[in-house]
């Protein structure tokens, strides 16, 4: 459920009010208020954050745009990981200007380096702190995004469900798809079969697993025509509930979702959530549940 604040007291109160409860195990916090009740408080909920013993995230979305967010990932050695997503994942209007892109820079932001960072990222030692970090968002949000105070924000507050793991790739990232189980029970597949994720299975490990079988960069194209097709798959799914045509295209777009997630260090939580869920079913109604195997290594 989404919850609607109209002041920054109420914004930190749902968010204090969250982080403090001890059975927030799933799910997200989803709050919408005007973007002046989200920047007075952003510096102290994300020391808030920070301080605490558990991985969190914390992300801000344009809310007539759901495309265009900062995030940042509060990890539990107490650093403060920002990002802000690049034109690769961004469609037609949504995509940022020449001029805007030029100023992430000078606000502070690393360009992007795809495929291994195709988002704008942050993160200093020596300015390591929400103060810090929630002023680069709140120049980010109204800068770069254009926002005034009156403009809505939907912010999500999450628990990250997994360790910091040593990946000397990963800047100190984790990585999702790391097995959790042992892979023959994440997906069940033969050397001529693979079954996919039945209906009802939780993103980790099922469809993060099933989403992998199905290795895009090596078949269909690079990292940029791969993210073309599909997020214009994801925004055809937004305004009108059309899925791609084809088991090939479905499972390129289910692909690139699962690499997604994984750069954002999280789950699909929500309509995301619901989206990657429904190409898993139009899979699965195409191919009668199985396909032929084997699974293609990991990238």
């Amino acid at each position: 459920m989404t919850n609607m604040a109209t002041s920054p007291e109420e914004v930190a109160d749902l968010v204090r009010a969250y982080v403090s409860d001890a059975n927030t195990r799933v799910g997200a916090l989803e709050v919408v208020a005007p973007t002046s009740a989200i920047i007075r408080p952003l510096p102290s909920l994300l020391e808030l954050l920070r301080k605490r013993q558990e991985r969190w995230i914390f992300i801000a979305e344009v809310a007539n745009s759901c495309t265009r967010y900062v995030q940042v990932l509060a990890t539990e050695e107490h650093g403060l990981f920002a990002e802000c997503i690049s034109n690769e994942f961004l469609h037609d209007e949504d995509r940022l200007s020449p001029e805007q892109e030029e100023l992430l820079p000078l606000l502070g932001w690393e360009w992007p380096a795809p495929p291994n960072k195709p988002n704008w990222t942050f993160h200093d030692e020596l300015l390591d702190t929400g103060s810090a970090v929630g002023r680069l968002l709140a120049k980010t949000v109204s800068q770069v995004f254009g926002l005034v105070e009156s403009d809505e924000i939907l912010i999500k507050v999450l628990r990250s469900a997994t360790k910091r793991r040593d990946d000397p790739q990963s800047s100190g990232r984790v990585r999702p798809e790391a097995p959790i189980r042992e892979a023959a029970d994440l997906v069940q597949h033969r050397d001529t079969e693979i079954g996919v994720a039945p209906e009802g299975a939780p993103y980790f490990p099922d469809i993060n697993e099933f989403a992998l079988t199905f290795n895009a960069y090596d078949r269909v194209g690079d990292f940029h025509q791969v993210s073309r097709i599909a997020n214009d798959a994801a925004a055809a799914y937004r305004a009108s509930g059309v899925l791609p045509a084809g088991l090939d295209t479905l499972r390129t777009t289910l692909f690139f979702e699962q690499r997604r997630y994984r750069h954002f260090d999280r789950a699909p939580v929500g309509s995301e959530l619901d989206y990657v869920e429904a190409l898993v079913r139009e899979i699965r109604r195409l191919s009668g549940g199985t396909l032929p195997g084997p699974a293609d290594p990991h990238p």
